[in-house]
């Protein structure tokens, strides 16, 4: 839960945002391949797998705050 906040400790605005996304993304693909690797299931199908959630699971939290009006900023 740490990932994303960590670049809005030493960073701002649209720069902040870019390097939050590319390293949520690049954790939750270690993540998924770890499981993966684990598992046996297979570490590219986890990874991917790992990503699409995560990725799904961040646009519903945007839709939310979208529709309640929450705007941070």
């Amino acid at each position: 839960a740490v990932v994303p906040v960590i670049p809005y400790v030493f960073l701002t605005g649209t720069t902040a945002l870019v390097v939050a996304i590319v390293l949520t993304a690049i954790a939750l693909i270690l993540v998924g391949g770890t499981v993966g690797r684990l598992s046996g299931a297979g570490v590219i199908k986890s990874s991917v797998r790992q990503l699409s959630v995560g990725a799904a699971a961040a646009a519903v939290t945007f839709i939310i705050g979208k529709l309640v009006g929450v705007n941070l900023g």
